[in-house]
């Protein structure tokens, strides 16, 4: 399941990979995680692709990743993480160190808003945003406490937006670690510039 995390739709091979099992395991917990509605299976030809069934399955999965006994345990968990504790999708919306902090900066320098109901855009951050190219379109956010961090993030149809043009203008790439994202120099300047962060 945290594999899928990643956003993409992979095989049962690619997800026993992953996960150390056989291909015959994974395709019986699919069926099962299908079947409660957590997963999507989608048949293309032969093959059989899954995928978190929507961004409330993710939101609860990465809920779950922070419940832990006690601090040893998520030291543990968090030197696991490696890569993906910097910078990582988590579903369809940035997470991680680089998560955590762009928000931050997004509300100190006033392009959100946080209060009792959650966080919003504000017009800055609209203007921000829109220099930039990014859609607003539905601009939905809302907090999601990130499980390395302990910290929220932003999720919501925003932040896909946001993830979503951070790939394609190359200010972040996809790592062969699954999950895991790059920051480029690109997107260091970017960054700086744009929200003022500072890595």
């Amino acid at each position: 399941m945290c594999h899928l995390m990643d956003g993409r739709a992979f095989t049962n091979r690619e997800l026993a990979s992953a996960a150390g099992v056989t291909p015959q395991t994974v395709s019986g917990h699919m069926a099962r995680m299908t079947d409660l509605g957590l997963v999507h299976a989608e048949k293309s030809g032969r093959t059989v692709y899954h995928r978190l069934a929507g961004d409330d399955v993710a939101q609860l999965l990465e809920q779950l990743s922070c419940i832990s006994p006690c601090d040893d345990l998520y030291l543990r968990q968090r030197h696991r993480a490696g890569q993906t504790a910097f910078a990582r999708c988590c579903y369809n919306h940035l997470a991680g160190q680089l998560g955590v902090t762009l928000t931050e900066a997004m509300l100190a320098q006033a392009d959100l808003a946080a209060d009792a109901s959650g966080v919003r855009l504000t017009f800055k951050g609209e203007a921000t945003l829109t220099n930039l190219g990014i859609p607003l379109g539905k601009a939905g956010l809302r907090p999601c406490l990130d499980w390395t961090e302990r910290k929220h993030h932003l999720a919501g149809p925003l932040a896909t937006a946001m993830l979503t043009w951070f790939l394609e203008n190359d200010w972040l790439q996809r790592s062969s670690t699954p999950r895991a994202l790059t920051l480029t120099p690109k997107g260091t300047r970017g960054l700086r510039t744009a929200f003022g962060v500072t890595i």
